[in-house]
């Protein structure tokens, strides 16, 4: 068993440089990680530094502990870079030490950060060749895709295309529209990730389901659509523009996988309770074949997802609702029976 001789030897076994200054910037104490600081990092034999102010009262740790004691507040810098030439960064706290009436000193820590540091600016480096790679590569093949869709466009108003041809182009046709949407949600996602919690502030309801009903309902070219709508006028819910992403995809769904001749889609909005706090619940309704519980869960699993139906938009919607702190889920329209279509919940928080 070790057993140490003084409190001082505790203090000097520590990774974490540790020095204390009196009111005058004079230094009273260091132990030896602070000393390995000032004379590997600063550059000054620990011994003969005596006091901050021989550092100059334009350097940081020196502006920074005048500050500390000025305030009576600790400072921090943090990533404190002492060698412009090497790639070593500290975090620097400075504590302001009190009695009574009076700052008699502060108390100064010095932390590595230098792995930390490195750390972060290899995951931004990544993230910011990830962006670079996807613009490009949505840039390019949405190029590609826009010509392939033009050739596929003029063959379509051949006249000697017998059924069976006119089927495979509609499909073609299809997969390349399907090709540029998968590449603008994936773009979508990537600024959801980053931004999606970001100016948040409270939107009215009403406005932007009135707004999606409309979208879906000029772009849908589809046979006849029936939106039955019952919307509170007054129903206010924290969000952003990313809002829009979530209905309008849950009601493109509802018409995709509709085979009735007529799609019919229940909109519902009502007050609800989640952990004590108010939330308006959106109820979207459809007729399709429904999903089976056990596949509930994955259909917004993660972004990648092969799930008939969820592929990438509901991993997205999903994202989106959990920015705003809300929640949802699915459940069968008709209770016992998946097969007579689902119906989408989206919990949302009241303002």
């Amino acid at each position: 068993m070790i057993t140490c001789r003084t409190g001082l030897d505790i203090v000097d076994s520590i990774t974490v440089g540790i020095m204390a200054v009196d009111d005058h910037l004079n230094i009273v104490s260091y132990n030896r990680a602070a000393a390995d600081f000032i004379d590997i990092r600063l550059g000054l034999a620990p011994e003969e530094l005596k006091t901050l102010e021989a550092l100059g009262i334009d350097h940081p740790l020196t502006k920074s502990t005048i500050k500390s004691l000025s305030d009576g507040k600790p400072v921090h810098m943090i990533d404190y870079n002492p060698m412009a030439d090497r790639n070593v960064y500290f975090d620097l706290t400075v504590t302001p030490m009190s009695e009574p009436g009076r700052i008699y000193g502060a108390a100064i820590t010095i932390t590595d950060s230098t792995e930390r540091h490195i750390g972060v600016e290899k995951a931004l480096k990544s993230a910011k060749d990830a962006d670079f790679f996807i613009n490009l590569m949505s840039h390019d093949i949405r190029n590609f895709n826009q010509v392939t869709m033009g050739y596929l466009e003029m063959l379509e108003l051949s006249e000697n295309l017998n059924e069976d041809e006119r089927s495979y182009l509609s499909k073609s046709l299809s997969g390349v529209v399907g090709s540029n949407k998968l590449i603008e949600n994936v773009r979508k996602v990537r600024a959801i990730q980053e931004f999606g919690d970001q100016n948040l502030s409270p939107m009215d309801l009403s406005k932007v389901l009135k707004e999606d009903i409309d979208f879906i309902k000029s772009t849908y070219k589809g046979p006849g659509i029936k939106i039955n709508a019952n919307i509170p006028a007054d129903c206010k819910v924290i969000a952003n523009q990313y809002i829009h992403e979530v209905f309008r995809h849950i009601l493109e769904n509802a018409l995709k996988y509709d085979q009735h001749p007529e799609k019919v889609i229940d909109i519902e909005v009502k007050s609800a309770k989640a952990d004590g706090q108010g939330c308006w619940d959106v109820t979207i309704a459809d007729h399709g074949p429904g999903i089976p519980e056990d596949r509930r869960q994955g259909i917004f699993e993660r972004i990648g997802q092969t799930t008939r139906g969820a592929g990438i938009g509901l991993s997205m919607v999903k994202l989106i609702v959990l920015k705003y702190g809300g929640r949802i889920w699915v459940e069968s329209r008709m209770a016992g029976d998946p097969g007579q279509g689902s119906r989408f919940v989206i919990q949302l928080r009241k303002t």
